[in-house]
């Protein structure tokens, strides 16, 4: 263990960059499709001289354009519904209920791939579910609108266990380079074309805004979900899972101290059962 305190080291440093990303978000006045199409856009745009330098694999895309492409779409909804949850919701309520994902990989596994859910999974996945139901009550009384802010960020994390499926497919056959650059490419295009669809502004903005997209894309995606990815293949999966678990708490405490922010009690206990239901699902799926 002690040869991976370096790894270890990295993803707890990961979990505080993620942590700032709905801090970030809510310093800015700009329409949440904006916002998901820069942080993806800028962050492709940092990674392409790097992987035209260092991945052989440059036309992987094109082997497997379906899965590839379906990725890209599940991961530029996820940041689009995640994103404009903030709008509506607390911040700790937004990324607490996102951070949901891992039930809903879960699910989809046991229902479309027939993969048995464990009796560990299914007490994890009853918890985090009581959770849900305790933080959407104390968001209840607080009018229509911030449950409409929770239903975003469980669709975001809907969106999220779509793309971690499909990206098990294609992680095991790309480096993580070449698989994050095409995905965040192809997502960057799908909310490029979304954003002029529904004729969202892509310009002018201020260079205080311009700043924000580049943090979003250099802080919590680049020296957050990035070494993630490169962590995985020095620390046991279970591991690097249960520290991500912290995200929630990172930023709870973030928006608490920039944004005067401070979480409910019913938040206090929804995200107590959704963190504890989180775990025992994570670990079990894991089979730790």
């Amino acid at each position: 263990m002690q040869k991976n305190v370096p790894a270890i080291t990295a993803v707890i440093l990961g979990v505080i960059a993620v942590s700032f990303a709905s801090i970030l978000i809510r310093f800015i006045d700009v329409p949440p499709l904006i916002v998901a199409f820069y942080r993806l856009f800028v962050t492709t745009l940092i990674l392409t001289p790097v992987f035209l330098i260092r991945e052989k694999q440059k036309d992987s895309i094109k082997s497997h354009p379906f899965y590839f492409g379906l990725s890209g779409l599940f991961l530029a909804l996820h940041f689009y519904l995640w994103i404009s949850s903030l709008s509506y919701t607390s911040v700790s309520s937004s990324v607490i209920l996102v951070s949901l994902h891992p039930i809903f990989v879960s699910l989809y596994s046991h229902f479309l791939l027939k993969e048995r859910i464990s009796p560990g999974t299914a007490a994890g996945i009853f918890i985090a579910l009581v959770g849900v139901v305790i933080i959407s009550a104390g968001d209840h009384s607080r009018g229509s609108n911030v449950l409409l802010g929770d239903l975003l960020a469980l669709g975001g994390a809907v969106m999220m266990a779509g793309y971690l499926l499909v990206g098990r497919h294609l992680r095991r056959q790309f480096t993580t380079l070449n698989y994050t650059f095409w995905v965040y490419g192809t997502a960057s295009l799908v909310l490029l074309l979304l954003a002029l669809l529904l004729k969202a502004p892509l310009y002018p903005y201020t260079s205080r805004v311009y700043l924000v997209f580049l943090l979003l894309a250099v802080i919590p995606t680049l020296m957050g979900h990035s070494v993630f990815n490169w962590a995985l293949d020095k620390v046991p999966v279970a591991l690097v899972s249960t520290i991500i678990l912290g995200e929630p708490v990172g930023a709870t405490l973030l928006a608490w101290i920039f944004l005067q922010e401070p979480p409910t009690l019913f938040t206090f206990g929804g995200g107590f059962f959704i963190l504890l239901g989180l775990f025992l699902t994570v670990r079990k799926a894991l089979g730790e």
